[in-house]
């Protein structure tokens, strides 16, 4: 079942049919139906043919987007076996020795899971000031900067 819909397809000022909504998001026209029951609103609520403006679309299809985001926080973790948000037994951080922006690297936390014991994975970022204090303390060297 598709769930990431192109957005930018959709123009915010242009009425759509059932029809022509179904074939610019790649889905059957009773997808769009059930859309209609579950809060999508077209412009004539009386009318057996239903018109639905751009923006209408796009802001129920973005609500239902958000809906399904998890929200992690700090040393949390989404786990893909449990289909949850979770911790780590132990975390590890990978340097990817990639650049994001300016004194920012790229890390990798690794972990696994409480409840099923999977890898889990989350993506990061560190200043490259805190990833040399972090290198020193693990290594117990002395800083030469």
């Amino acid at each position: 079942m598709k769930r990431n819909y192109n957005l930018r397809k959709i123009k915010t000022k242009k009425s759509y049919s059932t029809q022509e909504l179904a074939v610019l998001c790649g889905i059957h026209p009773q997808t769009v139906r059930s859309w209609r029951n579950d809060g999508l609103l077209p412009i004539d609520e009386d009318s057996h043919y239903s018109l639905f403006l751009g923006s209408a679309v796009k802001e129920y299809l973005q609500e239902q987007t958000n809906q399904r985001r998890v929200k992690l926080g700090q040393g949390e973790f989404y786990c893909l076996g449990c289909k949850a948000k979770t911790t780590s037994r132990s975390t590890k951080f990978v340097s990817q020795d990639k650049k994001i922006g300016v004194n920012k690297i790229s890390i990798r936390y690794e972990g696994e899971c409480i409840k099923c014991g999977k890898s889990v994975n989350r993506f990061g970022s560190l200043q490259s000031n805190e990833l040399v204090a972090e290198q020193v303390i693990n290594t117990s060297l002395s800083p030469s900067l």
